[in-house]
């Protein structure tokens, strides 16, 4: 919502939304003000296009609940060339896993909270630094916010902590 509050103001007020990646072309797209009901929708998943979010086994999850994002399309690659063990973490049984988190809803708007390896696990509990930056960056008095886990210095176990920049010095 931050950026896109810049991008109108500084662009203009019809913004678009597009989701994909050069393994799967197209996935998903709409027009931003279609979206403003859905936090972290980048748009309705495209015909010809299947998206799924999963669990750790790699088993669909229900609408609207968040898991790992994986695609498949007609137009999907099904490996990269000459790199096995690139392939291997992101194509499995005829799906790309772009390393996205998310979910999609049961009128087809995928939702996309983070990536795979940036999200904290603190105490079983997973959490984007993307959704803790910005809601710090609400407060007015912020210029700018970084999320990061950090291990507790008794028990080694992950903290989230977030480092802050104030726009006037105290």
């Amino acid at each position: 919502p931050r950026l896109a509050n810049q991008a109108r103001k500084r662009l203009c007020a019809d913004l678009h939304v597009a989701y994909g990646a050069a393994e799967a072309s197209n996935v998903a797209g709409a027009p931003l003000a279609m979206l403003e009901r859905h936090p972290g929708g980048v748009g309705f998943v495209s015909p010809g296009s299947e998206v799924q979010a999963v669990d750790a086994d790699h088993q669909p999850l229900p609408p609207g609940t968040e898991g790992t994002i994986r695609v498949r399309s007609a137009t999907c690659i099904g490996g990269y060339l000459g790199e096995k063990k690139a392939s291997e973490q992101a194509f499995r049984d005829g799906w790309f896993y772009p390393g996205d988190v998310g979910a999609v809803t049961a009128d087809g708007v995928l939702i996309i909270s983070g990536r795979t390896g940036e999200m904290i696990n603190a105490g079983g509990v997973k959490v984007s630094p993307q959704v803790i930056e910005d809601v710090i960056l609400t407060n007015p008095d912020i210029a700018d916010a970084a999320a990061f886990a950090m291990p507790d210095p008794t028990t080694g176990l992950p903290e989230i902590w977030v480092a802050v920049v104030q726009r006037k010095p105290v």
